[in-house]
């Protein structure tokens, strides 16, 4: 008799934070973010794109994931940001993400900080 085993999904990120980190608000996301919660996060981004102080920091410390289009997006907003003289910032990205937004975009209008203590100092 063939028994049916649970699938196990990893964690949909619907989850995000927002806070002030020195001249920079910080945008928290955790787990994936793809075609399931893309939209919820976009909106969120973008409206936090047009109050930027000095920049804008994504924190991808918790990141498992990143959709083509949020990594196209991300790139919207980096050359969005960098005409006002601003920065958008990407904290703890795994090598692996740095690939694939290096594949899909490009990392040259955006600054890299290891960890979120990198970007307080």
């Amino acid at each position: 008799m063939q028994q049916d085993l649970p699938i196990q999904q990893k964690p949909i990120t619907r989850k995000f934070t927002i806070e002030e980190v020195g001249p920079f608000h910080l945008f928290s996301l955790e787990g994936r973010v793809d075609s399931f919660n893309y939209g919820n996060v976009k909106n969120a981004l973008l409206g936090l794109a047009n109050k930027h102080a000095h920049g804008l920091a994504i924190n991808l410390e918790k990141v498992e994931f990143l959709g083509i289009p949020f990594i196209k997006l991300m790139a919207e907003v980096a050359d969005t940001l960098k005409a006002s003289d601003a920065r958008l910032a990407l904290v703890a990205p795994t090598e692996k993400i740095k690939r694939q937004i290096d594949i899909f975009a490009s990392l040259d209008d955006m600054v890299i900080y290891r960890s979120r203590q990198h970007l307080e100092s």
